[in-house]
């Protein structure tokens, strides 16, 4: 779940089902079965000693099972309780936390697995999912009006009918998925993507965050200190470009459009539009008249 967590790829349409699927794991690990199959998960009490199991059928792995069937073990029941409940103990704190850590109540997280590329594009899932309104009212900053909900709606009901190019049915990553639909000469489903791509952008934790933090600290150091905001920003933009494709700042080629734009006029906009810096002819005679 950690690795999950710090992943850099975009994971929100398959968050939810994930941290169901873990918790879910953990509260049958000492709660009985029906309980935990039948109670909506954020109604669910992990303090809750009446659906605890016995301390013998508490699930600890193969491992552990194995060794408690040691005879020397199985005689010292005394110390055999103290370590199932050691246990019990363990894992119903953890479920606190990730209680505590998540809303298994919201309504939104649920449904942005529509988003997925697998589930937008399956006729088979449209019984579940037969319209994106459900998604769409929840998220009143991205969609204003219900002309614009109207319109997602549409574009959602004929995704799933019109034949798409091949790299874009084998796309698994969301993102990537939504961005090439968004690109398509047609523009038929230009406003469905930007929606999909508006609500992908929700973050799932702070790791990504984190990371930014990290490289800026090495960016604006005290040597470097008076570097503004657009420089720092432009940096770590570019770091970050770098890396596509698992690339790097010695692999990577320069396109020709980033040749042309190392200019006078780009570089320095601001000092051209306050003709606060000196021509480059003028600048030449001057170094000439020095000389």
């Amino acid at each position: 779940m950690n690795q999950y967590f710090q992943s850099e790829h975009v994971v929100i349409n398959t968050l939810n089902e994930k941290m169901e699927l873990v918790y879910r794991d953990l509260l049958l690990c000492y709660m009985k079965n029906d309980y935990i199959m039948k109670t909506p998960l954020h109604l669910i009490n992990p303090n809750d000693e009446n659906q605890f199991l016995s301390t013998s059928t508490v699930y600890m792995g193969v491992k552990v099972l194995n060794q408690i069937k040691i005879p020397a073990i199985q005689q010292r029941k005394d110390l055999l309780n103290e370590f199932y409940n050691r246990c019990i103990n363990f894992i119903k704190t953890s479920c606190l936390q990730i209680k505590k850590r998540y809303d298994f109540s919201n309504p939104i997280l649920p449904l942005v697995n529509m988003l997925t590329p697998s589930v937008a594009l399956s006729s088979n899932m449209r019984e579940k999912y037969p319209s994106i309104t459900c998604l769409s009212e929840q998220l009143h900053r991205i969609v204003n009006g219900d002309s614009n909900i109207q319109k997602l709606d549409d574009q959602w009901r004929t995704i799933v009918l019109v034949r798409l190019p091949s790299e874009i049915l084998t796309e698994k990553e969301p993102d990537k998925f939504w961005t090439l639909i968004k690109e398509l000469e047609t523009g038929q489903f230009i406003d469905l993507a930007e929606f999909a791509l508006a609500v992908l952008c929700l973050p799932h934790s702070n790791a990504s965050c984190e990371r930014v933090f990290s490289k800026i600290n090495c960016i604006k150091t005290k040597s470097r200190n008076r570097l503004i905001t657009s420089t720092v920003s432009a940096t770590v933009i570019t770091s970050e470009c770098l890396k596509k494709n698992n690339g790097n700042c010695i692999s990577f080629q320069p396109t020709k459009l980033m040749f042309d734009s190392m200019s006078y006029t780009s570089l320095y906009p601001s000092s051209v539009n306050n003709k606060t810096v000196i021509d480059i002819n003028e600048e030449e005679e001057i170094f000439s008249l020095e000389n």
